[in-house]
Order: structure tokens, then sequence, then C-alpha cells
């Protein structure tokens, strides 16, 4: 999959793998998976439609020279041109999304069925801004780095017991079970000025020459146990009956790490 966005500049390519199987081990035992993974590019730029909304008409977005245009002398407003241009902020990254059962016929009307579901995501990002000038109001003195990583995980595990019998004008589907759902998400950022190229090679905290640099990171866990049951009765395919019955467990953590005092908060349920 390969688009260009809308804006000039703007572009997203994905490549999608796909493995989805089912298995019948044995005439009561049954498993499968259905996997994907993905992997992602994207480049962005800053939206800039009500840029152009107040932008001056009556000027073009590059003067006779060639150079970038000072909209901001009859409208308070930048080169909506120029910001697309010094904007370099690119995204890559993986994902995968799947699960795994496993169905066991114990008796006639009862089946077990234990799944296992995850989803991974995981991006990193450079989001460079070289040093530039259009006018007074739209400038940057000195390049800046921002490189960013993002890491998140999700785990489902269900298991299921499902009783289900038919007769005359009754039919009758009971389940119960329990899961578990564990959570967490780490993200990681560090800025940069005055690296000592503008060339791809260069974009890299460590090609800074300013000392100020500033990093931040954080991270968000939860964990969830539940109880589940429900009932469905249909009497003469006109009637039905249903009931449910949900309990739960959860607990939370949050950790904010940067270049101040870290803050830790936790939770419960």
């Amino acid at each position: 999959f390969d688009q260009q966005g809308i804006q000039t500049g703007s572009n997203y390519q994905r490549f999608t793998l796909r493995i989805n199987n089912d298995y019948q081990i044995r005439p009561n035992l049954k498993v499968g998976h259905n996997v994907a993974v993905v992997r992602q590019w994207r480049e962005s730029v800053p939206d800039q439609s009500s840029t152009v909304y107040r932008a001056d008409p009556t000027i073009g977005p590059r003067n006779e020279l060639g150079d970038f245009s000072d909209l901001s002398t009859n409208a308070s407003t930048g080169n909506p041109v120029a910001s697309i241009f010094y904007s370099n902020n690119k995204v890559k990254g993986y994902r995968m999304v799947g699960n795994a059962f496993a169905e066991v016929k114990l008796l006639k009307n009862i089946t077990f069925r234990s799944n296992f579901g995850f989803d991974i995501d995981q991006s990193n990002g450079k989001f460079f801004t070289p040093e530039f000038f259009v006018s007074a109001t739209q400038r940057n003195e000195e390049n800046d780095l921002t490189a960013t990583s993002n890491q998140v995980q999700n785990w489902l595990w269900e298991n299921t017991v499902t009783y289900y019998k038919e007769w005359t004008d009754h039919r009758l589907n009971l389940l119960g079970g329990m899961t578990s759902q564990v959570f967490n998400a780490e993200n990681l950022s560090g800025t940069a000025r005055g690296l000592i190229g503008e060339a791809e090679e260069f974009l890299f905290l460590n090609a800074a020459q300013a000392e100020e640099q500033s990093v931040s990171n954080g991270s968000s866990e939860w964990a969830m146990l539940s109880y589940l049951f429900r009932v469905n009765y249909t009497y003469k395919n006109k009637y039905l009956f249903t009931g449910s019955f949900h309990l739960f467990s959860m607990n939370r953590l949050l950790i904010l790490l940067g270049n101040a005092k870290p803050l830790i908060f936790k939770s419960s349920i």
C-alpha cells in the first residue's frame, strides 16, 4: 500500500503479511491462528489549511528570485509552502496483531475454548527543522531534531466453557469463563539543537553541538482479571431471554520521567 497525502510532502507506505489457518488435530480438537504483520513508513507535514485560508492571495509563495515570499506583510500568517518545505518528519515502525486458539469438545454439549490474543506496536520517529529565514515571524535560527521511540504491548487471554443444547421448542446456551489482560506502553523522546549538518547522515542526537538537550521518558501499565457468565434461552424461536454477569479487578501504574523529578501514579479497582 502506497498513498500520497493531500498536502505535498506527506505520504504513507505499508506492507502487510497475513497468516490465517485452522487445524483439525482430532475429531474433538481444533486449533488455529490469525496473525497480521505490518511494516509501515510515514512522512508528515504541518497542517497548513488554516494558513492558506488566511494568506494574502495577491502574493505568490515565491518571489522573482525564487526565494520564499514574506506573506506576513498584509496578513498575520506565515508562508505555508515554506512551512512544508522546511519540515522533515518521518516515522517508521511495525505492528503485529493476532491470536491463537484451541477448542476442545469435552462432552456432547460442552466445549472448552482458550484464546490468546496480542497486539504489539513499535515505532521510531525523527522530526527535524533546519535553520531558515522567511520573515521576522517565520524563522528558525538554529536547527533542531527530536527523536522518539514508542512501544506498546497488549495481551489478552480468554478461557471459556460453553454448554449448548436444543430440544423440542427450547434452545439453551450457557457460557462461563475468565479473561486476563495486560497492557504496557513506554515512550522515549530526546531533543537537541545545533546539529553539525543537515544531511540525512547527520540527523542523530549525538551530532548536536549545543550543550542544552532535553530527554523525557514515561510508561503506563495496567492489568485486568475478569470473570464472566452469560445465558441465552430461546423458546419456539420467538422469545429470547438473555442474562449476563461480569466481575473484574484492575491495577494501573503510570510513570513519567523527564528532566524533572519522576512522577508515579498507581490505582487499583
